[in-house]
């Protein structure tokens, strides 16, 4: 029976690393989707565990299964542990029967959720102590379940000894681990964000341009696809970093990349490159409609009021260069130099226009 319950406590820990995995890069637990994943997982894993429970009756078995609505409602909330409930609840009924047996497994896992959720609201006591509110009530249940269904008395009591030894000592040591992965993968994932993200903006730094520019490259090369390119530097931005001062630059630049961002569609690629240079990567879009695009943030940059907390309001500019390939640009690998070019000659120019190409005939506005 012990050995079965250390088996069962094993499984939990592999299930562990493997979660660990699936949320480490793209799913992240504070969202929805992560919590109905996380929900789902343990509901996997508690239908798992029930295959390897131990037998203490024709009707009544025993296994860690309550640990995974645990473990998603410490880390995913209300929302993962009624889900896990819900899943093993199911199973347990389709596998063993409506018995009464299934009927106790049922109330106890919900009753469990609905405990869970109040705990995890509950700001004044500590994480570990939370889990050990869980256990403690969670043992209960079980032990007056097994005494009540179950005839043999001291096979019962056996039963309960045994699962409370290992609910105390292997509840402790999977959430521990539970809790460092997690916190790994938390690590991780902001580190990640912070070597990807521009720290003032919160935009797309250069290296994740760039990463994502050769990217669209390829994509646009293998699929036949226009790809577009604007290369923007809001003019004279020196002169603002004179007169009032870095924390009033830093001001402008945050608003500038929200305008920029609200500017185009919702999954175009919209970076700050460094100082006052931004870009934007236009997959699937024409010349034509790049240039308008560009033309419609010039025109908002001009007439948008940047604050100042200082409580004054200035007005900027901007010059911006445009390229596409395979419109104005037949190598796909120069679509940045060109975009770079048309963006000098913008500058050189009269500043505060838009300009498609390297060449003072490609000057739009």
């Amino acid at each position: 029976m012990l050995r079965d319950l250390v088996i069962n406590l094993s499984i939990m820990i592999s299930f562990v690393f493997l979660a660990e995995q699936i949320f480490k890069n793209k799913i992240s637990i504070s969202n929805i989707n992560g919590k109905l994943l996380l929900g789902f997982i343990s509901g996997i894993l508690g239908v798992l565990l029930m295959e390897f429970s131990v037998q203490i009756s024709n009707e009544t078995i025993i296994d860690l299964r309550n640990f995974s609505v645990f473990i998603s409602s410490l880390f995913g909330g209300g929302i993962s542990a009624f889900i896990a409930a819900l899943i093993i609840s199911l199973c347990r009924v389709i596998f063993f029967g409506v018995t009464a047996s299934s009927i106790s497994a049922v109330a106890i896992l919900f009753s469990l959720a609905i405990f869970c959720t109040f705990l995890t609201k509950v700001k004044r006591i500590t994480f570990y102590e939370k889990l050990l509110l869980m256990n403690i009530i969670n043992i209960f249940m079980m032990s007056v379940a097994l005494l009540l269904l179950v005839d043999d008395f001291e096979r019962a009591i056996k039963a309960a000894v045994y699962y409370s030894i290992i609910s105390i000592i292997g509840g402790y040591i999977i959430t521990y681990i539970a809790r460092n992965a997690h916190d790994t993968t938390r690590k991780y994932r902001n580190f990640k964000k912070s070597a990807m993200t521009d720290h003032l903006t919160g935009l797309n730094n250069f290296r994740n341009f760039d990463e994502t520019l050769n990217d669209r490259i390829e994509r646009s090369i293998n699929e036949n696809e226009n790809l577009s390119l604007l290369l923007i530097d809001i003019d004279y931005f020196k002169k603002v970093n004179d007169t009032y001062g870095h924390d009033a630059g830093d001001a402008v630049l945050k608003q500038f990349g929200k305008l920029l961002v609200t500017s185009v569609r919702n999954y175009d690629i919209v970076s700050r490159n460094g100082g006052e240079e931004f870009s934007i990567i236009l997959y699937g879009c024409s010349h034509e409609d790049a240039i308008n695009v560009a033309e419609g943030i010039r025109c908002n940059v001009e007439q948008f009021p940047f604050q100042l907390s200082s409580g004054k309001s200035i007005f900027l500019t901007v010059s911006i260069g445009v390229s596409t390939y395979p419109v104005t640009v037949e190598n796909a690998d120069e679509l940045y130099k060109v975009t770079d070019n048309a963006l000098y000659n913008a500058k050189r120019t009269s500043r505060n226009c838009v300009c498609s190409n390297g060449d003072e005939e490609g000057l739009i506005s």
